[in-house]
């Protein structure tokens, strides 16, 4: 995980020809010294922390595991699928959950409240292509605590999305979650369980699913 950012001032004076080029270089040159940053930094954080990361996530799987063996036992797939979204998106306690899989023309959507999430909808019709873009560019969870604040036309909300990646690597899709903008804000719990959702998502996808 991301744990800060590292930035390096040049004058003009000394400009590179070829800024990119020298970047890289730049950047392999430092790479030690960030990876030195990295392991002391990540040793600074208080044992107490650590242990209840480690319990919260444990929890998680747990409930993780519960949630999928429950499922095992249905034959109908694309109940299995609605329904392990359901329960990610109460667990997750967000207003509305999308799972969207283009390569199967599949998209499910679970609202917590019926019809008390339109204007998460409509933020969810106007953030899709920009998600998707995401996902498969960066394969890496994607939270938005602001969405909606800075003048655009978007509707106020909170988002939280996971790319779904079979076991080669490759996204096939992504897991999206929103909140209205009152909501507490998406944390790396959330994004940790949303990470897992998204890979059984993906097992269940790939190996059961197909509606082409």
């Amino acid at each position: 995980s991301r744990l800060g950012v590292f930035c390096v001032r040049q004058s003009l004076a000394g400009a590179a020809v070829h800024p990119t080029r020298f970047a890289s270089e730049l950047s392999v040159r430092l790479q030690p010294l960030l990876d030195c940053i990295r392991r002391d930094l990540a040793a600074a954080i208080p044992t107490r922390s650590k242990v209840q990361m480690l319990t919260e996530r444990t929890a998680e799987l747990e409930w993780l595991f519960n949630v999928t063996s429950n499922l095992k036992g249905s034959v109908d797939h694309r109940k299995i699928i609605e329904e392990l979204l359901v329960a990610a998106t109460l667990h997750l306690q967000s207003a509305l959950g999308v799972l969207f899989i283009p390569d199967k023309h599949l998209t499910m959507k679970h609202e917590r409240t019926q019809g008390a999430s339109t204007s998460l909808l409509d933020a969810w019709s106007k953030t899709q292509q920009h998600l998707t873009t995401w996902v498969q560019l960066h394969n890496r969870a994607l939270v938005l605590n602001g969405v909606g604040l800075h003048g655009n036309n978007l509707p106020r909300c909170k988002v939280l999305c996971v790319p779904v990646v079979r076991e080669s690597g490759r996204v096939i899709g992504l897991l999206a979650f929103y909140n209205p903008p009152e909501s507490p804000d998406y944390v790396s719990r959330h994004i940790f369980l949303a990470r897992y959702v998204g890979r059984q998502a993906a097992s269940i996808v790939e190996a059961q699913f197909d509606l082409m």
